[in-house]
């Protein structure tokens, strides 16, 4: 099978495509993890819910 420049122009700009929406995608995401983190009162310098929860508690002191 032989591709045409017709048919990499034509892939690549699906590519593009698929691309550009998991980028926003994921930037709708990361904004909205961020804004449910701020929603709590609790420090939170990062966004693993879990690793917050461990340094609250103490982190490496406590095991």
């Amino acid at each position: 099978m032989e591709l045409t420049e017709e048919a990499v122009e034509h892939g690549v700009a699906r590519l593009a495509q698929l691309d550009e929406a998991r980028q926003a995608k994921r930037a709708q995401c990361t904004r909205a993890a961020r804004d449910a983190a701020s929603d709590d009162n609790d420090p939170v310098d990062s966004l693993s819910p879990v690793f917050d929860r461990f340094t609250l508690s103490g982190g490496e002191a406590v095991m």
